[in-house]
C-alpha cells in the first residue's frame, strides 16, 4: 500500500518527530563506498525540511536500493556506444564518446539530479521523488555487468529490466511505477508528457555542462582498469589541447560570461531570421511551422555582435569558435522555452536535419546541421519575420529531423 505524506508545512510538531520516528531506520544506517552518494543521500534528506517531509517511505526504500547498485557497479564510463542499436551510438559519431567516457556513470546519474534540483520542476513537491527516482534509474542499463549479458539490446530496455526486478521499485504504486518505467524507457526519444520531459532536459542539461566542464578543463585521459568492458577513465595531469592554440582561448573563455545575456543573443538571431548572410546559399536562418532554425553562420554572426569584437581574436580558429558558439548555445537551452531541445541530441548543440527533395531547384537532398528555436520566443520581433522570406526560402517545405 501506498504511504502518502501531508507534506512539511501541514505538519505540526508532534506528525513531524512521529515522521521522523518512522524513517530514520531506514537510512541511519546506510553507509556508501563512494564519496559522492553519501553526499547525495545528505543533500536529498537533510538540504531542506520541506523535501525531506515529501519523501515516502516507499520513495526513499527503492531510492537507497538504486543508489545501492549505483554504489556496486557505477563506477564505469557513463557512455556504452558499444552496439550499433544503442542511441548514444553518435557519440562516437561526433567524437564526444572519448569525453563523456571521462564521467562516471555513477557521477553522471548524480549530475542529472542535481539539475533537476535546480529546476523548476522541483519546485512541485509532490513529484519531487518520482523525478529523482526516475532519474537514478534511467542509466542503470549502463552498467557493464547488465549490459554484457544483453547484447544488442539499447540500455534504456536494460535499466528497464533492471527495476522490475528490484523488489523496492515493484513495492512502488502500479501507477507510479509504470510512470517511472515509461520515462526510463523513453528517456532518449521525443517526450510524451511533461513528466518525461523533465527527465530529458536533465539528462541534457547535465551532458552539457559535463562537456563545458571537460573543454574548460581539459584534461588527459588514461584509463584506470585493463579491463576495457569496465574501464574508469581519470584525469591525471593537464596538458594543452588544440583549442589552446594561443593565449586567445583563455582570454576569450574567461570573459565569455560577462557578455553573454540572452536577451541580446536572441535581439541579434533575430536579425539574422529569414536573411542569407555572407558566404551561406539560400539562407542562413529560416522560420518553419513555429520554430526558426538557424545555422552555426548566423549563431555566430549573432555573437559577434553581441561580444562587442571579443570573440575577433579567435578568428583563424574554427576549433576554438565552436566552443564559444557551444557555451553561447548551452546557455539558450539553460533558459526556458527558447531552444526546442527535444530535436537535439544529449550533448549536441546542432541537430541534423534534412530538407525537402524539392528545394532550390532540384538540388540533391540537402543534410544540414542546424539550431532549433522556438519561433514564441522572439515575441514581437517575429511580426516581420515572413515578409523577409526569398523565393528560395519559400520553395522549403521541410525540415526532417535525423
Amino acid at each position: 500500500m501506498k504511504t502518502m505524506t501531508i507534506g512539511y508545512n501541514m505538519m505540526n510538531p508532534l506528525q513531524r518527530i512521529k515522521f521522523i520516528k518512522n524513517m530514520e531506520p531506514i537510512y541511519n544506517n546506510v553507509i556508501f563506498n563512494n564519496i559522492q552518494i553519501n553526499a547525495f543521500l545528505f543533500h536529498l534528506l537533510h538540504n531542506d525540511p520541506k523535501y525531506y517531509f515529501s519523501i515516502s517511505e516507499e520513495y526513499l526504500r527503492a531510492i537507497i536500493a538504486v543508489l545501492k547498485i549505483l554504489d556496486g557497479y557505477g563506477v564505469c564510463p557513463s557512455v556504452v556506444c558499444k552496439y550499433d542499436n544503442d542511441p548514444e551510438i553518435n557519440y562516437k559519431t561526433y567524437g564526444t564518446y572519448k569525453k563523456y567516457a571521462t564521467i562516471s556513470l555513477c557521477e553522471h546519474t548524480l549530475n542529472t539530479v542535481y539539475e533537476f534540483f535546480d529546476s523548476r520542476a522541483a519546485e512541485n513537491v509532490r513529484m519531487r521523488e518520482k523525478h529523482v527516482l526516475a532519474l537514478l534509474c534511467h542509466d542503470l542499463g549502463k552498467i557493464p555487468k547488465f549490459y554484457l549479458n544483453h547484447p544488442y539490446v539499447p540500455h534504456p530496455l536494460i535499466s528497464s529490466n533492471i527495476i522490475k526486478t528490484t523488489d523496492e521499485m515493484k513495492a512502488l504504486d502500479r501507477d507510479d511505477f509504470a510512470m517511472i518505467n515509461n520515462s526510463v524507457l523513453r528517456h532518449h526519444l521525443p517526450s510524451a508528457n511533461a513528466f518525461e520531459k523533465t527527465i530529458h532536459e536533465c539528462d541534457h542539461l547535465a551532458r552539457y555542462n559535463e562537456i563545458q566542464k571537460y573543454d574548460e578543463n581539459n584534461y588527459s585521459i588514461e584509463p584506470i582498469t585493463t579491463d576495457s568492458d569496465n574501464a574508469v577513465c581519470a584525469v591525471r595531469g593537464r596538458r594543452y589541447s588544440k583549442l589552446q592554440v594561443s593565449k586567445a582561448k583563455d582570454d576569450i573563455y574567461s570573459d565569455i560570461y560577462s557578455w553573454i545575456e540572452i536577451n541580446n543573443v536572441m535581439n541579434a538571431l533575430a536579425e539574422t531570421v529569414n536573411h542569407v548572410l555572407i558566404g551561406d546559399k539560400y539562407w542562413s536562418s529560416i522560420e518553419l511551422d513555429g520554430l526558426v532554425y538557424f545555422k552555426k553562420s548566423a549563431v555566430w554572426h549573432a555573437i559577434e555582435k553581441v561580444s562587442q569584437g571579443t570573440v575577433a581574436k579567435s578568428t583563424g580558429y574554427p576549433s576554438l569558435q565552436i566552443g564559444i558558439i557551444n557555451r553561447v548555445v548551452a546557455e539558450l537551452i539553460k533558459a526556458k522555452n527558447i531552444v526546442a531541445s527535444q530535436y537535439l541530441q544529449q550533448g549536441q548543440s546542432f541537430a541534423k536535419f534534412q530538407l525537402n527533395p524539392d528545394f532550390a531547384n532540384g538540388d540533391k537532398i540537402i543534410i544540414i546541421e542546424l539550431l532549433p528555436v522556438l519561433l514564441s520566443a522572439f515575441g514581437p520581433l517575429k511580426a516581420n519575420f515572413a515578409k523577409r522570406k526569398t523565393l528560395a526560402m519559400a520553395n522549403v517545405k521541410e525540415l526532417r529531423l535525423l
